[in-house]
């Protein structure tokens, strides 16, 4: 997996064996600019320009 974070304040979830978009995660109100997945890829941190910091279950696809 590889995530990207956008100014269109999504969080996206990729597949780098397929190439292939698996995630979007949009619940910020500003632009991400920053991610960190848990070591083991359960969940993955988010930061965002609406000084909010959200945290998804890629298993569930919820925000926790």
């Amino acid at each position: 997996m590889i995530g990207s974070g956008s100014d269109d304040k999504t969080v996206k979830i990729w597949d780098v064996t397929t190439t292939k978009l698996t995630n979007t995660f949009t619940d910020h109100e500003g632009g991400v600019n920053q991610l960190k997945f848990h070591p083991d890829g359960t969940c993955i941190a988010s930061g965002a320009s609406d000084k909010s910091i959200k945290i998804w279950d890629t298993r569930s696809q919820r925000l926790l």
